[in-house]
C-alpha cells in the first residue's frame, strides 16, 4: 500500500460492494452521488408541486406568476443538477478513476 493510501484509509475493508468504506476518495464519491440523487428527486418534486400550484391558481394573476416563477427555478435546479452529474462523471472518465462501486479509488 502506498503512503498516500495509508493516510486516507477510513476503514480497512475487503470489498466496497458490501457497503464498507475503503478510503476517503470512496466516501467523497458516494456522498457526491447521494447528494446529486437527492437533489434530482427534490427538483422533480418541486416541478410537480409547481404544476399543481399553477393548476390550482384559478385564474389569479399573482398565483399564476408565483407558480411560473417556482416552475422556472425548479427547472433551473434540475438542469444544474444534471449538469453537475455530467461534469463529475466526465472528470471521473478523464482522470481514469473507477466508476460507482469503486468510485474514486485508485487501481
Amino acid at each position: 500500500m502506498s503512503d498516500f493510501n495509508k493516510y486516507i484509509n477510513v476503514i480497512d475493508a475487503n470489498s466496497p460492494e458490501k457497503g464498507e468504506f475503503t478510503n476517503l476518495n470512496y466516501v467523497v464519491g458516494r456522498l457526491l452521488n447521494i447528494g446529486l440523487g437527492v437533489g434530482l428527486v427534490l427538483s422533480v418534486i418541486a416541478i410537480i408541486l409547481s404544476g399543481i400550484k399553477f393548476m390550482s391558481s384559478k385564474g389569479d394573476i399573482k398565483a399564476i406568476g408565483d407558480a411560473k416563477n417556482a416552475l422556472t427555478w425548479s427547472i433551473l435546479a434540475l438542469v444544474l443538477i444534471l449538469g453537475a452529474f455530467t461534469i463529475v462523471n466526465l472528470l471521473v472518465d478523464i482522470t481514469g478513476l473507477n466508476t460507482p462501486g469503486d468510485l474514486y479509488t485508485y487501481e
